[in-house]
């Protein structure tokens, strides 16, 4: 999906969420305060689906490895986000 102009995550910040708000007519700090939101609830949703998984079973180095990832690109995207940039 393409945010505000661009397509890789890792370029995604604040002026690209701020830019679809713009194109879309809406308002961009209720657009910035959703994406944040969203954002800043992933690790304890990551946590407990990791703890369900697990407990179901599943290989706890690969679910762990998996979590950690997330938890570093939830760090990346929320910096962005906070960034002016």
């Amino acid at each position: 999906m393409k945010v505000g102009g661009e397509y890789q995550i890792k370029r995604i910040g604040r002026r690209q969420w701020a830019n679809l708000a713009a194109n879309s007519r809406l308002n961009e700090s209720r657009v910035i305060d959703t994406v944040m939101a969203v954002i800043e609830q992933l690790p304890s949703a990551i946590d407990a689906v990791a703890g369900r998984t697990i407990n179901d079973g599943l290989d706890a180095s690969v679910i762990e490895r998996l979590q950690e990832g997330i938890r570093q690109r939830t760090a990346r995207c929320l910096a962005m986000l906070t960034s002016s940039g």
